[in-house]
């Protein structure tokens, strides 16, 4: 359910956007006198969206998520199993995993999500059958349920899991809730937006991106610990 948040009414959202356009145009065209309330939700509305497109401030913005979503951008260790959570910015675990497949310590390889991260691993080059794939697990808390049973599979020294660098800290701190003790390696985001230099300073969709799914995940911090899911 708080999934849907995201792409609905989460600022940022190229969704939420339009809804409150629509808002503000059926507030027009049925309440005459509050016209000009109208105006000025449109005029904040289209600045705050063209504030949230810039880099710098979705770099910002992000960096308010703990441990200040770094992504991984080394090999750090040898995990033996790795399991790799789906979710935004898909071609970033999908790096992240080869890395780590083609440094040679994995001996299981599992996939958490939709199919198309098994389709590009299989293309990168994995073997398909070295790909452990299930995709009965469609919310991030749902995922470190099932790997901490994995987890407990014979045969395997360490775990590692993959996830995107704005999911970290939300699956980091639901693997300490569950006592699963994994290393979490952070992937990139696709197509990273500039931190430096004037392109920081410009409006881009991929800022917003950032920006609406920083946002996001600080929000689902906030429910997760509501819920007592995590401290």
């Amino acid at each position: 359910m708080i999934s849907v948040l995201k792409f609905f009414f989460v600022p940022g959202s190229l969704t939420f956007l339009f809804l409150c356009l629509a808002f503000c145009w059926a507030l027009g065209r049925w309440v005459p006198s509050a016209r000009r309330v109208r105006n000025v939700l449109v005029v904040v509305l289209v600045s705050s969206y063209f504030v949230l497109s810039l880099p710098v401030v979705a770099t910002r913005i992000a960096a308010t998520l703990p441990g200040n979503a770094a992504a991984e951008t080394r090999i750090t260790s040898q995990p033996t199993r790795l399991i790799v959570f789906d979710g935004d910015n898909r071609r970033g675990r999908a790096a992240v995993t080869l890395a780590y497949y083609q440094a040679g310590s994995v001996k299981e390889l599992w996939l958490l999500g939709d199919d198309w991260l098994v389709d590009e691993l299989v293309a990168k080059g994995i073997p398909r059958s070295e790909i452990r794939h299930e995709d009965a697990a469609p919310t991030t808390r749902d995922q470190v349920q099932r790997a901490a049973k994995l987890a407990t599979l014979p045969g395997v020294e360490r775990t590692a899991i993959v996830v995107s660098r704005l999911q970290a800290a939300r699956a980091a701190a639901l693997l300490r809730a569950s006592g699963f003790d994994a290393a979490v390696l952070a992937a990139p985001i696709d197509d990273e937006p500039p931190t430096r230099g004037i392109g920081a300073w410009v409006p881009r969709y991929i800022g917003l991106r950032v920006s609406r799914d920083a946002i996001y995940e600080l929000a689902a911090l906030r429910y997760y610990r509501y819920k007592g899911w995590i401290e």
